[in-house]
C-alpha cells in the first residue's frame, strides 16, 4: 500500500509540473512568425466570368504568336487516358502578355481527374527541372474548359520575341463509351486531335496515340480496331494506322481559336479499342495511375494536443466506378476491371498508427524488389506530386468490382507545427489544414471535425471555396468531457459534392484562455485524488473480505473420519513397504534364510495389495470434499511416484557400479548422496502432508 501511494504521488507531481510548465514556458513547437507573412499552396481556383471577359483584353495575342504542339495520348491500365501536350509558344513583335490560355473541349471534361502545367524558357529540356505550377485558374463553360496559366510565377508579363515551353498533362478516368460485341468489351474514345490555344494558331502539330502494351501483342492489353464498323478518324494527316499498334498524325495546323466556333469545326479523333482477356502484371496493376472511384462519404477528425502532436482519424467509404465485368468471360481474367489500390495524401512527418477495414487491421507491407504487394496491406512513401507530403497506398483484401464499396479507417499522428502558427508577441494562433486527404477524388459527403486544443477559444475561420457553388455548413460546439478534464471545443465543417478544387486550406484563428487551463489542471488534481481514494478503498475492502474469508474457513466442515482412515491406511502401506525392504536386506546379509524370507515377503505382499485397495477408496472419498483435501491427496500421489522413481534410480546406480565398473568411487558416492537426499526430501514432504492432516483431526 505504501509503495502504491508513492507511485500515485509521483504521478501527480509529474502531471501537475508538466501541465503548469505549458503555462509559463513556450513550447518548442511554437513558431514565432507573423501569420500574415505565410503564403499557402492551394489547389487550382475555379472562377466564373473572369477568363472569357478578359482574354480579349489582356491576353489577345492575335496573330503575333504561334504554337507548335506535340500531343501524346496514352491508354493506360484500368481505362485511364492521359494527354501530354508539349507546346512551344513563340511571341513575336513587341507585344507583352501575362497568361497562357489552354482550352479543351468538354467532350471528356467531366472525366478529368488530374491536370498539371509546367512552364520553362530557353529550352524544352528545362521542363524536367520545373515543378508543376499551382498558380492557374480555370473556367468550365458550355462547350469548352479554359485554363489560364501565368507564364511567370510572379505574374509579370513577357515581352515580344520570347519563346516559352509549356507542358500540359491531363488524366481522364474512363472517358469511354462501352459496348459488348461478340463477348468482348469495345471501348470508344472521342477527343479533339489537338488542344485549343486562344487567339494563337497551331503550326506543325503532331499527335500520337498509344496503348499500355506499346506494340500490338496477342492476348495482352488493348488493341486498336479499324474496320467498316470502327473507322479511325480523322483520316487526314494520319501517318501511322491501327495495324502498327500506334496511331499518329503529323503536320496539321489550326487557326487561332475563339469561342465563337463549334467543336464540329475541329478535327475529332474517334478511336476504338477492344479489351483482351489477358491482364497486366501485378507490378503494373498497383501502379500509381489514377483509377475512377469516389468517396461516398469521408470523415476527418483533428484532435489537437497542445503538447506537440495532432491525432488524425479518417474514415472513407470508397466506391469503385469502373466498368462492369464483360459478359461471358471468366471473372478471374479481368483484374484490370477492378480496383486494386487507392491513395491518400498525408501531411509531412505523418506516422501511421493503425489502418482497418471491415474485417480488421491492414498491415504495412513494403514494396518488394519486383514490385509485388500483398493484398490487405498499405504502403507509405514520399509524394512526387506534392513534395514533402506522404502518399498512403491502400491495397484492399479483395479487388473491388463495379459499384462495390469498401470502408477504411486510418489513425495517424502529425507534429503540431505542421498545422499551427503563432502570431508574434500575442496569444493568437492560426491553424491551417486541408479538409480532405483526397486530392483527385470526388466526395459525395464530407465531415471535418477540428477538436481545438485544451484552453483554446475559437475566434474565426476563413475558407476560400474553389467551387463558388459549394455551400459548406460550419458549426461550433462546446461540450464538457470528464475524461478530457474540461470543455471540448469542436469546429465542424460539412458539405456535399466536393471536387478536387474544393480541397482548399482552412484557416482557424484561436486564442488561449488561461482560466480554462487552470480549471483543467484543478480537475486533473481532483481526478487523481479520486483515483488515490478509490485505490485506498479497494485495499480496505480487500482486507475486510480476507478477514471474512478467514472466519468462514475456521467454520469449515472437516471430514474427520475420511482423514483418519486415509492417514491410517497410508501409514500402514508405508509400514508394509518398509518391512518388505528390511526383509530383503536381511536375506541379502544372510541374517534370515531364503525360505523364511520368501514366505514373509509373500505374506506381506498379499497384505499390501489388500491395504492399497482400501487406500484407493479412502483417497477417492477424501478427494470428494475438494479444496485442500483434494490437493493434499494429489500432492501425496505425485510425491509417491517421484519417490519410487528415485529409489529405482538409486538401485540402478548401485548395479552399474558393482557390475559394469563404469563409475569411479568418488562419482558413485556423489551420485548416491544426491539420490539419497532426494529420497529423504520426498519422504519428508509426504510425512509433512500426513502431519497436516493429523493436525486437522486434532483441531
Amino acid at each position: 500500500m505504501y509503495k502504491t501511494k508513492q507511485i500515485v504521488t509521483l504521478s501527480i507531481l509529474i502531471l501537475v509540473s508538466v501541465s503548469f510548465s505549458s503555462i509559463f514556458v513556450k513550447g518548442q513547437s511554437e513558431t514565432q512568425v507573423d501569420i500574415g507573412s505565410n503564403s499557402m499552396k492551394t489547389a487550382p481556383t475555379f472562377v466564373t466570368g473572369d477568363i472569357l471577359a478578359n482574354i480579349t483584353d489582356d491576353s489577345a495575342f492575335g496573330l503575333n504568336a504561334t504554337a507548335k504542339v506535340n500531343r501524346s495520348v496514352f491508354f493506360g491500365y484500368y481505362g485511364i487516358v492521359s494527354i501530354n501536350d508539349s507546346i512551344e509558344f513563340n511571341l513575336y513583335e513587341n507585344d507583352s502578355v501575362i497568361y497562357f490560355n489552354y482550352t479543351i473541349a468538354n467532350i471528356n471534361a467531366n472525366n478529368l481527374t488530374y491536370c498539371s502545367f509546367k512552364i520553362a524558357n530557353y529550352s524544352i529540356d528545362m521542363l524536367q527541372y520545373r515543378n508543376a505550377t499551382r498558380n492557374y485558374v480555370y473556367e468550365k463553360g458550355l462547350n469548352y474548359t479554359t485554363f489560364r496559366v501565368p507564364f511567370l510565377s510572379n505574374y509579370s508579363s513577357i515581352s515580344g520575341n520570347s519563346t516559352f515551353f509549356i507542358n500540359a498533362y491531363l488524366e481522364f478516368a474512363y472517358p469511354f463509351e462501352y459496348t459488348i460485341e461478340s463477348g468482348e468489351q469495345v471501348l470508344h474514345y472521342k477527343e479533339l486531335l489537338y488542344p485549343l490555344i486562344n487567339n494563337v494558331p497551331i503550326i506543325n502539330g503532331s499527335t500520337t496515340v498509344k496503348k499500355q502494351s506499346g506494340e500490338a501483342q496477342e492476348g495482352i492489353g488493348e488493341k486498336f480496331l479499324d474496320d467498316d464498323n470502327h473507322v479511325v478518324t480523322p483520316q487526314e494527316y494520319m501517318v501511322s494506322n491501327a495495324s502498327s499498334g500506334i496511331l499518329k498524325w503529323e503536320n496539321f495546323t489550326r487557326d487561332a481559336f475563339n469561342y465563337s466556333q463549334s467543336i464540329d469545326d475541329d478535327l475529332v479523333m474517334n478511336i476504338w479499342t477492344i479489351s483482351i482477356s489477358g491482364t497486366p502484371s501485378e507490378a503494373q496493376q498497383v501502379s500509381s495511375a489514377t483509377v475512377l472511384f469516389k468517396s461516398v462519404e469521408s470523415k476527418r477528425k483533428f484532435d489537437i494536443n497542445p503538447y506537440g502532436t495532432v491525432k488524425i482519424t479518417e474514415t472513407h467509404y470508397v466506391q469503385y466506378l469502373g466498368p462492369d465485368h464483360p459478359e461471358g468471360q471468366p471473372i478471374t481474367l479481368f483484374k484490370s476491371y477492378k480496383l486494386n489500390s487507392f491513395q491518400l495524401t498525408l501531411e509531412p512527418n505523418a506516422t501511421v498508427k493503425s489502418l482497418t477495414d471491415q474485417l480488421g487491421h491492414l498491415n504495412v507491407k513494403y514494396q518488394l524488389d519486383n514490385g509485388i504487394y500483398s493484398p490487405g496491406t498499405y504502403t507509405l512513401a514520399d509524394s512526387s506530386l506534392y513534395p514533402g507530403y506522404k502518399v498512403l497506398t491502400v491495397h484492399p483484401r479483395y479487388p473491388l468490382k463495379h459499384g462495390e464499396i469498401i470502408d477504411c479507417t486510418i489513425v495517424y499522428t502529425v507534429p503540431l507545427e505542421q498545422f499551427m502558427l503563432k502570431e508574434k508577441d500575442t496569444n493568437r494562433y492560426s491553424i491551417r489544414l486541408s479538409p480532405l486527404s483526397i486530392y483527385n477524388w470526388t466526395v459525395d459527403k464530407m465531415t471535418l471535425d477540428i477538436v481545438l486544443p485544451r484552453g483554446a477559444v475559437y475566434k474565426q475561420s476563413n475558407y476560400s471555396a474553389g467551387d463558388p457553388y459549394q455551400d459548406l455548413q460550419i458549426s461550433y460546439s462546446k461540450q464538457f468531457k470528464l475524461w478530457k478534464l474540461g470543455f471540448e471545443r469542436i469546429l465542424t465543417y460539412s458539405g456535399t459534392n466536393l471536387s478536387p478544387a474544393d480541397n482548399r486550406i482552412f484557416y482557424v484563428d484561436i486564442t488561449y484562455a488561461r482560466a480554462n487551463l487552470f480549471i483543467s489542471y484543478i480537475l486533473l488534481v481532483v481526478l487523481l485524488s479520486a483515483v488515490v481514494g478509490l485505490i485506498s478503498l479497494f485495499n480496505w475492502l480487500s482486507k475486510k473480505v480476507k478477514k471474512i474469508e478467514d472466519l468462514e474457513a475456521e467454520k469449515e466442515f472437516v471430514p474427520v473420519d475420511e482423514i483418519r482412515l486415509f492417514v491410517k491406511l497410508y501409514e500402514e502401506v508405508l509400514g508394509i513397504k518398509d518391512r518388505i525392504r528390511q526383509t530383503k536386506e536381511k536375506v541379502a546379509k544372510k541374517k534370515m534364510t531364503v525360505k523364511e524370507g520368501k514366505q514373509l515377503i509373500t505374506d506381506l505382499s498379499i497384505r499390501l495389495r489388500q491395504t492399497e485397495e482400501k487406500l484407493k477408496d479412502a483417497k477417492t472419498n477424501l478427494a470428494k470434499h475438494g479444496g485442500k483435501y483434494k490437493n493434499a491427496v494429489q500432492e501425496i500421489e505425485i510425491n509417491e511416484r517421484k519417490l519410487l522413481e528415485e529409489r529405482r534410480n538409486q538401485q540402478t546406480l548401485q548395479q552399474e557400479y558393482k557390475r559394469k565398473k563404469t563409475l569411479t568411487k568418488e562419482a558413485y558416492r556423489r551420485l548416491f548422496r544426491e539420490r539419497q537426499k532426494n529420497i529423504e526430501k520426498l519422504t519428508n514432504e509426504i510425512n509433512g502432508r500426513l502431519v497436516n492432516l493429523r493436525l486437522l483431526i486434532e483441531d
